[in-house]
């Protein structure tokens, strides 16, 4: 089941009549989730050029007839590009654990995120 689609970069479009590739690779395993990095290539069958038109990852969980999370297999990696697949996702859900400790600890303070807004931005409020 797909929980999240995080990230997804539109890097040059797909014209009509071109041959489109998804090419996904298993990035990263936890107990029961797993990214999914999907590459995005087209190709112009006069030409035979090819290029990479977007990018995206695909947070998945694995679920039981019951609809609970059940541990997957463990990934092996075998290659420096799938460590180094494994180790960027390791980062981002790092930074993303970190993001949202962050927003949980704000307080409501209208008054201080409004002037933090006002001095930063350039937004008229009306309250």
């Amino acid at each position: 089941m797909t929980a999240s689609v995080g990230k997804v970069d539109f890097l040059k479009p797909i014209e009509v009549g071109e041959l489109v590739t998804l090419i996904a690779s298993v990035n990263y395993v936890g107990n029961s989730s797993m990214e999914v990095g999907i590459r995005v290539e087209s190709m112009n069958i006069q030409s035979g050029e090819t290029k990479h038109c977007n990018s995206s990852y695909f947070t998945m969980i694995a679920k039981n007839a019951e609809g609970k999370s059940v541990r997957v297999p463990r990934l092996i990696l075998e290659s420096e590009k799938e460590i180094f697949r494994f180790y960027k996702s390791v980062i981002k859900i790092e930074i993303e654990k970190e993001r949202e400790r962050a927003t949980l600890d704000l307080e409501f303070d209208s008054q201080e995120q409004q002037e933090y807004i006002r001095q930063h931005y350039d937004v008229k409020i009306n309250l």
